[in-house]
């Protein structure tokens, strides 16, 4: 979609530029180079909820596992997670966190909002 049609569609560059609009702050990692990405979720999300008190995570496809590995590391103060087209499953390291944390599982699907995309088989986590 980018390369078509800019990136203003198919990016989170406009989720994140709302967020700034909003005052909350952004931090973007890629699963491609965990190392740097567990370094900068605890540095970034201890001082955000010790700043703030809490964190809203968003991870999309791969970024889902990677989101849970990181939570194992540092999850107080995470007040919710939104998962968009996540690669996890129910045995995906750190899965289990997804309950105690507020957490919501997005999928692309034809269906309407609220009914589970034929096929699912229930929610992945």
């Amino acid at each position: 979609l980018c390369v078509e049609q800019g990136t203003e569609v198919g990016s989170v560059l406009p989720y994140v530029r709302k967020a700034l609009e909003l005052g909350w702050e952004a931090l973007l990692l890629s699963p491609q180079a965990p190392s740097l990405a567990e370094q900068a979720w605890i540095a970034t999300v201890s001082r955000w909820t010790r700043a703030r008190g809490a964190a809203l995570v968003a991870a999309h496809s791969q970024g889902g596992p990677l989101a849970f590995r990181l939570l194992q590391r540092v999850s107080h103060g995470v007040a919710g997670v939104a998962l968009l087209d996540s690669t996890h499953t129910s045995k995906s390291p750190g899965a289990p966190l997804l309950s105690q944390l507020r957490a919501v599982s997005w999928v692309r699907s034809k269906e309407p909002l609220g009914h589970p995309p034929q096929g699912a088989g229930g929610p992945k986590v």
